[in-house]
């Protein structure tokens, strides 16, 4: 598997996307969004179907900051976090965690089919990697908090750190 050592983001990779002029005169508008990312446009799309009148504000580029140096995956795994979760905060809140990724990610495939938007959007199990052994006990306490929240996956199988072109000691997959 041939791996780039620095890959470059979807988004910059990409066209970029239309320029505006700058704002320069005063606007009445219902709600102003503040930042041009994917979550600031999407905010502004959402509540412009609602009926709103919306001023996008962005102070360099569209998709430019966060979201431009992003892969474009939309994931409920963010590292080894839902342990995290639980310890800090409660088991609901961990749910409500998950179940808020979850739904941003139904909500994206069914815009692309609800638009037709043609984006090569694939569904894909999600995976942490570790080569220190001595992560392994952290990683096996993530897939604890998996079965205590309901998220389907868990530690991954033999078959995953023989297929996987690095050393890997453990590996956890959200499905």
């Amino acid at each position: 598997m041939n791996i780039p050592h620095y890959p470059q983001s979807y988004w910059k990779d990409h066209k970029p996307p239309h320029s505006f002029a700058p704002l320069n005169k005063d606007l009445t508008v219902d709600v102003t969004v503040v930042g041009g990312g994917i979550t600031g446009i999407v905010t502004a799309w959402k509540l412009a179907q609602e009926g709103k009148t919306v001023a996008l504000l962005e102070g360099r580029k569209l998709m430019d900051g966060t979201t431009g140096f992003t892969t474009a995956k939309v994931t409920a795994q963010h590292s080894l976090i839902y342990q995290k979760l639980l310890k800090t905060f409660n088991e609901d809140f961990a749910r409500l965690y998950y179940e808020a990724n979850m739904e941003a990610i139904h909500f994206l495939k069914e815009t692309a089919n609800k638009l037709a938007i043609n984006c090569d959007l694939t569904t894909q199990d999600a995976y942490v990697f570790t080569g220190k052994s001595e992560m392994q006990a952290v990683i096996e306490k993530e897939a604890e908090a998996y079965r205590t929240l309901g998220i389907k996956g868990g530690i991954a199988g033999s078959e995953v750190r023989k297929n996987t072109p690095f050393a890997v000691a453990e590996a956890i997959v959200m499905q």
